[in-house]
């Protein structure tokens, strides 16, 4: 039986229990504790740390001599094997292969909990997607979605209170374009092309069509006027003003509400679609901002609070953010007491984010964190500075930055669609072309800040050369292989935890290193939280994959084997894995699922 599964004995806890060892050992000559991480080569052991290098530089011994001293005055655990001092003074642990195979007992002994993290006290208001109502979501959105989404997964199972938020700009000149581009859409005829300076894309005959349209010579005039205009902001300016006129103050107000209703409407089936169910919140920026004059309340007090960084200048009210790295000051109000900027409506969203949390429970979010468009890099300086004005920290806000992504075939070629479409690839298509499952995965499967090139013929497929496909195949076979274990063998005892024999694991190469593979998911989860790196969570499940096919493969013939013990041990094995990959896969936003 394992013996080796001990309540101070985990592996998942493995490299936590030699770092507090090393820790210790250093004492207060280290301001930070030294970090304990994988040998920069295979091969050299299970754990390293550069403890010995980092005392060196304090007490001015030799790194290979303070290395030597630590290993002579520190007592490892009893789940250590070897240590050895390598290189320059680097020093390695090798951990007992039966200890490593004590994971798997771990694993079914915390089944579905297995890597998730107690509560770590920390809350984090996750805002993300956050496009405009104008129109559906394109595959741009849909990768900050699926980042979002999956970051919010991650963080929760790694022990952070998440708040979901979605920023509505519902206030503002691009929603007054939609709404007079849908009324103008409604008013020609099917088929007609919308001129320069509006929303173009079919979806604006989703609105409700108005009961009062343009008559066919309004429309034509205005068609003329916009063709005529210098410019096609000047032409968008147009068509708002003669769809004021034509509505009147208080129509126009219902028909702005009507139009950005259905693009929310929209917006919100979209991200169904791909599994991103609702938010905690639907922040408006009409309703909760601007209608209640919570710009200007944040104004007033963010002048009171630091003159030095408002000041007037001819007439307009201006924010130092030269002060913070920008490379210019932003107007926060217009000439004259005008219009508040689109900046100072997001000073006024996230002072509102700092004291809502306070209200409720005493203490601001630990952190904000804003998911952005790669475009709005020299945003995020100046938009911190006014985060710490109203007291928040140096690193409350954090913006992990989403880049460009675009659809291509096997051949390269990029996928584009028409200009009927709005000159964007709808989310819509590829979720309709891919599913949802293989959507996410591919959106998430690449680091944030870089671009990202889907190849949309490979996410089709429901091969092993497919990814998604890969992590949901390995899934579903391993679920497989434990209903036929018990169909035709009568074996259920290997899903219990101690009903296995460890020192028959310790002797396959291929069981082994499952086993490692299966310690770090827990360390997985941790890092992929921190570094706000979903991406690294999928490379190493589909690490684990591979480890988990391979060992499936070498013990093919595993219930023709009338060795009980060894039968046994090895179904323990694959069902731990089949765990481990239920725990992870949906981490992704992706399901599971048994069967395929």
């Amino acid at each position: 039986m394992n013996a080796a599964m001990r309540p101070h004995d985990r592996p998942s806890e493995y490299r936590e229990a030699v770092a507090r060892v090393f820790a210790r050992a250093c004492g207060d000559a280290l301001t930070t504790p030294p970090p304990v991480g994988k040998p920069r080569e295979s091969g050299r052991g299970d754990f390293a740390t550069p403890a010995a290098l980092m005392l060196a530089k304090v007490t001015g011994e030799k790194p290979r001599a303070a290395a030597e001293r630590l290993l002579e005055e520190i007592q490892l655990p009893p789940f250590v094997l070897s240590a050895e001092v390598a290189g320059a003074g680097f020093i390695n642990i090798r951990v007992k292969d039966e200890a490593k195979t004590a994971a798997c007992a771990e694993v079914l002994a915390r089944g579905e909990d297995y890597g998730r993290q107690p509560g770590t006290g920390e809350t984090a208001l996750l805002e993300f997607v956050s496009a405009n109502p104008t129109g559906p979501l394109h595959i741009g959105h849909g990768r900050a979605a699926a980042y979002g989404d999956s970051l919010a997964k991650i963080l929760e199972f790694a022990g952070v209170g998440v708040w979901r938020e979605y920023y509505l700009n519902d206030a503002g000149r691009q929603t007054d374009i939609l709404a007079a581009s849908a009324l103008l859409r409604h008013s020609l005829p099917a088929g007609a092309q919308m001129p320069e300076g509006s929303y173009r894309g079919e979806y604006l005959l989703q609105t409700p069509p108005p009961q009062n349209k343009f008559s066919e010579r309004e429309a034509q005039a205005l068609l003329l006027a916009m063709k005529q205009a210098a410019d096609s902001d000047s032409a968008a300016d147009l068509m708002t003003a003669a769809a004021k006129k034509h509505f009147g103050e208080d129509e126009y107000k219902k028909w702005h509400a009507a139009v950005v209703q259905e693009m929310k409407d929209i917006i919100q089936k979209d991200l169904r679609a791909m599994g991103v169910e609702d938010f905690d919140r639907w922040f408006s920026e009409r309703d909760d901002l601007r209608d209640n004059d919570k710009v200007g309340e944040a104004l007033q007090e963010l002048k009171t609070r630091h003159p030095e960084i408002v000041y007037e200048n001819e007439g307009a009210l201006w924010f130092k953010s030269t002060d913070f790295g920008d490379d210019k000051d932003r107007v926060l109000q217009r000439t004259g007491g005008g219009a508040h900027t689109y900046f100072a409506a997001d000073i006024a969203y996230h002072r509102d984010k700092l004291s809502r949390a306070a209200k409720q429970t005493g203490k601001p979010f630990t952190h904000l964190i804003n998911i952005l468009g790669a475009d709005h890099h020299g945003y995020v300086p100046r938009l911190s500075a006014a985060v710490r004005a109203f007291g928040g920290g140096k690193d409350t806000l954090q913006a992990p930055l989403i880049q460009f992504a675009a659809l291509v075939d096997n051949t390269g070629a990029r996928i584009k669609m028409s200009t009927r479409e709005g000159e964007f690839v709808p989310l819509k298509f590829f979720v309709d072309e891919v599913k949802r499952d293989a959507a996410r995965y591919f959106f998430v499967s690449r680091k944030n800040d870089q671009h990202l090139e889907v190849n949309i013929d490979l996410a089709r497929e429901k091969s092993r050369d497919n990814p998604s496909y890969y992590l949901q195949y390995t899934h579903a076979r391993l679920c497989r292989i434990g209903e036929r274990a018990e169909e035709e063998r009568g074996d259920s005892a290997f899903r219990k935890p101690r009903e296995f024999y460890a020192a028959l694991l310790a002797k396959e190469p291929a069981a082994l290193s499952l086993c490692e593979s299966m310690m770090m998911f827990p360390d997985a989860v941790r890092r992929a939280a921190a570094n706000r790196a979903p991406h690294s969570l999928a490379g190493y499940l589909q690490e684990f994959a591979a480890a988990a096919n391979h060992y499936y493969e070498k013990t093919e013939h595993i219930l023709k084997d009338d060795d009980v013990e060894r039968r046994t041990s090895r179904l323990a094995l694959l069902t731990a894995a089949r765990v481990v990959l239920g725990n992870g896969i949906p981490l992704l936003g992706m399901t599971a699922p048994e069967n395929m």
